[in-house]
């Protein structure tokens, strides 16, 4: 299947090349329009069709919508055992440019069969004061603990799979569940992040909200997420770092930090 998308990605490239409307061409955001953006995704479509023809597949494009490529990631998603990845978040300036990145959040999920599921979650972020604000949490199926250093103790509360979090940096249910605000469209397959990927976009015309979501064609997972809230800047988050099949590390779960004094709340 990867052998199929790398081929179709060469053809995708050499008609994007020519109209101009490729995503890796120059920096801009992701939510610009180009009035020759309907023809060449139909071209685009006419090439794969082609190229579905001469692999005796049935597949086109017009059978790949936003929901599919969605509910496909959905059902990727459920399928990861043990993993671990980073999502760093940008910000974009008023020119387009993406900023460096100025938060990240690292995770390690271990399924368990005997109680809750084991995780381990760092993030940094920052604060409405522009401070820097680190978070730590950990569980294990004695218990969730959670840490920020702006705190003077760490919580201890019951552990539970419900805390365990997604892979996704967006809830993809919410994209597609029945009372969605959003209208999905999906705009074609490029290169982007080093990823072969979907591209989806979700729009909320009255939140005027703009997300631009991209899913490798080759595991269905998301890779990137660009977001517009009207009023804000742009958000770009991207998937630096994924591994499937991870070693078991307990040295993740040496909570609480030394010297941190623990509130049990179980």
């Amino acid at each position: 299947m990867k052998m199929k998308w790398m081929a179709m990605l060469s053809a995708l490239a050499i008609l994007s090349a020519c109209a101009g409307d490729t995503e890796t061409s120059k920096q801009k955001t992701d939510n610009e329009t180009n009035e020759n953006q309907e023809t060449v995704l139909e071209s685009d479509k006419k090439e794969h069709n082609q190229l579905s023809e001469e692999e005796g597949e049935a597949e086109t494009v017009e059978a790949i919508t936003a929901d599919s490529v969605i509910e496909e990631a959905i059902a990727a998603e459920k399928k990861l055992e043990h993993f671990s990845l980073e999502w760093q978040k940008h910000e974009v300036a008023e020119d387009g440019t993406v900023m460096e990145a100025y938060a990240f959040e690292r995770l390690h999920v271990y399924r368990s069969d005997n109680g809750p599921d084991y995780f381990f979650k760092q993030s940094e972020d920052i604060d409405e004061h522009g401070n820097s604000v680190e978070t730590i949490e950990t569980q294990t199926p004695e218990g969730r603990n959670v840490y920020r250093n702006t705190d003077s103790f760490a919580v201890l509360s019951a552990a539970s799979d419900d805390h365990v979090p997604p892979f996704s940096a967006e809830s993809l249910e919410d994209l597609i569940a029945e009372q969605s605000p959003y209208a999905l469209t999906y705009q074609g397959i490029y290169e982007i992040s080093g990823y072969l990927a979907h591209h989806v976009q979700a729009t909320a015309e009255e939140q005027g909200v703009e997300i631009n979501l991209w899913f490798d064609t080759e595991t269905g997972l998301l890779v990137r997420e660009n977001a517009f809230y009207q009023g804000k800047p742009g958000q770009v988050s991207i998937l630096t770092t994924f591994e499937e099949d991870i070693d078991f590390d307990p040295e993740l779960f040496d909570f609480p930090i030394q010297g941190v004094p623990v509130r049990d709340e179980r």
